[in-house]
């Protein structure tokens, strides 16, 4: 059986906007980007038909990160 998890990474977006005043700033934002991921949840072994063993597997963990390389929990 599979399962899925998101891994999101955060970059920086930047562009340039003028002030009520006329003053040009550079404004920026951090942007999402959410990926899926999909991974083995269970395992299960089927003997003659019947089932013999199965077993459940841990969500891996996640890879989220920024795009300076620090991570968010």
């Amino acid at each position: 059986y599979e399962g899925t998890t998101t891994d999101t990474h955060y970059r920086w977006i930047a562009f340039p906007a003028t002030l009520p005043d006329g003053t040009r700033v550079l404004e920026r934002h951090l942007s999402p980007r959410t990926q899926f991921r999909d991974y083995v949840a269970a395992e299960l072994v089927f003997k003659e038909g019947k089932l013999e063993k199965w077993k459940t597997n841990r969500r891996p963990p996640s890879r989220t990160i920024h795009r300076d390389g620090g991570y968010f929990r």
